[in-house]
């Protein structure tokens, strides 16, 4: 099935004003659920720690796009495009959460907790999963290795190759761990 989505002018590559554009991440990960581009999705953070997301939507059969975006007091924005064969890599690492939870987390009544968020739409499997305050005990193990995994990409197909992501493991020593 050929996909006929079209990227929003904004985000087509070379444009990296993203932080003009509000909630982007947020529309950008609806349209893709509706129009079925979407590949990836990752979310971690906190209020008063920052935060951090990542989305890549599939442009065409040969490409699709990755962005970010940084957010309560954190600055990050990426956009750029990178082949889709790429997404193996990513696939393999994102590979162990299948066996995690739909939903992790707490019954104790907190302000500012640490939450996360992971979409990943394999050929064979999709997974959907979240927390907060509470987590798979391999969580800061695949987040790691996420990251990792988006700054290669980060750095093999842009110009801005020192800014740092947000550790993952932030709230580590606060979050619950899930057995």
């Amino acid at each position: 099935m050929e996909n006929n989505y079209k990227i929003p002018e904004f985000l087509k590559p070379g444009n990296n004003n993203l932080k003009d554009i509000p909630d982007n991440i947020r529309y950008l990960l609806e349209k893709s659920k509706d129009e079925d581009t979407l590949i990836f999705y990752f979310e971690y953070g906190s209020y008063f720690g920052g935060a951090c997301e990542f989305l890549i939507i599939k442009n065409n059969d040969e490409n699709c796009q990755v962005v970010a975006e940084g957010g309560n007091g954190y600055t990050l924005y990426w956009n750029f495009e990178i082949p889709i064969e790429k997404i193996i890599s990513l696939e393999k690492v994102v590979r162990p959460a299948r066996k995690w939870l739909r939903n992790y987390e707490t019954q104790q009544e907190i302000d500012d907790g640490y939450g996360w968020k992971l979409i990943f739409i394999g050929k064979d499997y999709k997974i959907n999963t979240d927390g907060y305050e509470a987590n798979p005990s391999n969580y800061f193990k695949v987040g790691n290795k996420i990251l990792k995994v988006l700054n290669k990409f980060h750095l093999e197909n842009t110009t801005d190759k020192d800014k740092v992501i947000l550790p993952i493991n932030g709230y580590k020593h606060a979050s619950i761990f899930v057995k």
